[in-house]
């Protein structure tokens, strides 16, 4: 019997990558999945593909995490609906050196990262199941420890991290789980992007920078969007119904911090 079968989640930034990874995996449970992105002509040719999978209903949604304009959005698509989980995933920020940020790249790092993420939960709250729903929120191991350029995202990401702690002893009474997953290396479009960005400024190949990314970690290679994914199924499911406000680091051991 398939854990999750019947269940609503809604999933954010998961038009690709690892957010769509999570999509399927859902799919294969036999879920129903709201998918929002920002880029809703993105997501809708994946209705059928992930109905085939299994999903017992697929629903599409057009909404950027970096406005804070939810409420009635949420409204309208839930109504009277109840959740049993959601996937907190967004965009990053441009790599830059600390000392290149400007102020505008502070305060769209906040919205991206941050505020938008966390006033998104807060409105949707009210429409999780108690005892019966869980959050999920992809990190990255930068709120471990320092990765190349990748320090705006490390102060963002990290401010998650403490909101959700925190967030997550408030409401425990209510059996609403809030946890994290902070991936490692991704074979992802983001991650292809930084570095081709990477190769360019540093005059190198894509080859070896990539080279550089998979040898972070000790198995050699970068992890796979379906390799998270079934880490976030599983902290969404029942058989992790006594994991609370964690940070579940993913990275085939890259980071070398011991906790």
């Amino acid at each position: 019997m398939k854990s999750l079968s019947n269940a609503l989640f809604w999933l954010t930034g998961a038009s690709s990558g690892i957010g769509y990874a999570v999509a399927k995996e859902l799919a294969e449970q036999n879920a129903g999945i709201i998918i929002s992105s920002r880029n809703a002509d993105k997501i809708d040719d994946k209705i059928s593909e992930l109905k085939e999978l299994g999903a017992t209903s697929v629903e599409t949604v057009a909404l950027d995490l970096s406005d804070g304009k939810f409420e009635k959005k949420i409204k309208d698509i839930l109504q009277a609906r109840k959740l049993n989980g959601v996937l907190l995933n967004g965009g990053g920020f441009p790599g830059k050196k600390t000392s290149e940020h400007a102020f505008q790249d502070f305060i769209e790092g906040n919205k991206i990262m941050l505020a938008g993420p966390a006033q998104f939960l807060l409105n949707i709250l009210p429409y999780m199941k108690h005892h019966k729903s869980s959050v999920v929120a992809i990190t990255s191991t930068s709120v471990k420890e320092p990765i190349a350029t990748l320090d705006l995202s490390a102060i963002y990401r990290s401010g998650l991290v403490i909101f959700l702690k925190n967030l997550a002893h408030e409401i425990g009474h209510t059996g609403i789980r809030i946890n994290n997953v902070a991936p490692g290396a991704t074979s992802t479009e983001h991650l292809e992007n930084i570095i081709e960005k990477t190769a360019q400024n540093n005059k190198t190949s894509v080859k070896e920078v990539r080279s550089q990314w998979e040898n972070r970690a000790a198995l050699k290679r970068m992890a796979k969007p379906e390799e998270i994914a079934k880490v976030v199924c599983f902290l969404m499911s029942k058989d992790a119904s006594f994991i609370n406000g964690q940070t579940i680091v993913v990275d085939g051991c890259s980071t070398k911090s011991y906790l």
